[in-house]
């Protein structure tokens, strides 16, 4: 089904993601904060989409954290539901914004604080307390700014970087985006055309054992292989020692189509 071309960029996207994997928050302030509070990493996640990157949303929840607790709100959800939503747009709309979209992120959140405390007990940890990755990403799916991308992203995220254990993690699919898209096409796993499902459906058969394995194609898109540019053989300009300095990991096997 698949030609020796295909299978060889596959697995180059898997050697990545075994390098990638488990850098993606560091012991930096942001990465103790999601890691000791997971109604932060909630917030984050609903903000990690919608026009801003990964590294803007992260970094906007951990300002709208320190701009509650100048105001001696806990970043907890009972605490942020019963938060007046005028306060908590004001708080994101402070520059720099949490999100492009802060006055509606602003409600996303609340409405995110309101329903752990209605469903989970005011415990975001018992949100992702489940006995496999599927109900998981099924629960995020129920909050209102968290689409499938976000939610299969969430699900990586949790056993990859916070150590969460999931029977059938193995098996969750990739969440496709427009960085993944642009990847496969140009490395010949998809047609131009091809639907965001067809990706995935090819992702599956390709490493049938993890198909998220192939998620690595963001970092690719993300660093290489970017919409305005392609940076096959390292960007000259970047800093020595960086990512984009060095080759792509993916440029003695892929096909670099249009």
């Amino acid at each position: 089904m698949f030609t020796q071309a295909q299978k060889d960029v596959a697995a180059a996207l898997v050697e990545v993601y075994k390098g990638w994997v488990g850098k993606g928050f560091g012991n930096g302030p942001i990465g103790k904060l999601v890691k000791s509070n997971r109604f932060a990493f909630l917030v984050a996640v609903i903000l990690d989409g919608g026009g801003v990157s990964a590294d803007q949303a992260w970094q906007g929840m951990a300002n709208f954290a320190a701009r509650l607790k100048r105001k001696k709100i806990p970043f907890t959800p009972s605490a942020v539901a019963t938060t007046h939503l005028a306060t908590l747009k004001v708080l994101a709309a402070e520059k720099p914004c949490i999100h492009k979209y802060h006055a509606n992120m602003a409600r996303f959140i609340k409405k995110a604080a309101r329903r752990i405390v209605d469903d989970y007990g005011g415990d975001a940890d018992e949100l992702f307390d489940a006995f496999t990755a599927r109900e998981v990403f099924f629960r995020l799916m129920e909050f209102e700014g968290i689409g499938d991308k976000r939610a299969n992203m969430a699900v990586r995220l949790l056993v990859d970087e916070l150590g969460e254990k999931y029977r059938d993690a193995q098996h969750m699919n990739v969440p496709v985006d427009v960085q993944v898209e642009r990847v496969f096409q140009r490395a010949g796993l998809a047609g131009a055309n091809a639907s965001r499902t067809e990706i995935q459906q090819t992702a599956a058969r390709l490493n049938p054992d993890a198909p998220w394995a192939l998620d690595s194609a963001w970092h690719v898109g993300y660093t290489w292989c970017t919409a305005s540019a392609r940076y096959c053989d390292g960007d000259p300009a970047a800093d020595e020692g960086t990512d984009q300095s060095e080759f792509c990991p993916l440029s003695a096997v892929c096909p670099r189509l249009p």
